[in-house]
């Protein structure tokens, strides 16, 4: 009667171990879940600034190119009309 009795017991702490055991992989696994939305949440912002920063230092060197083509144009025009005058 008494070996019944244990084994009534340890099915019991058994089931309590595996309950407890199931919630502490959940709840790992929702950590883990988070952690990985967060990283590519940061990732994907970090990828979006750098490409903001790129493309406004390209926008610069276009404009800056523009520039220096038109003032030169202007030069070389100043030149010609200088020598008709």
């Amino acid at each position: 009667m008494s070996v019944a009795k244990e084994q009534i017991e340890f099915r019991s702490v058994h089931r309590e171990y595996l309950s407890i055991r199931n919630n502490s992989l959940l709840n790992y696994l929702i950590s883990e879940q988070l952690a990985l939305k967060n990283h590519l949440h940061s990732r994907a912002e970090h990828i979006l600034k750098e490409v903001e920063s790129l493309e406004g230092i390209n926008q610069n060197k276009i404009i800056s190119n523009v520039m220096q083509e038109v003032l030169q144009s202007i030069d070389v025009a100043y030149k010609n009309n200088k020598k008709k005058i």
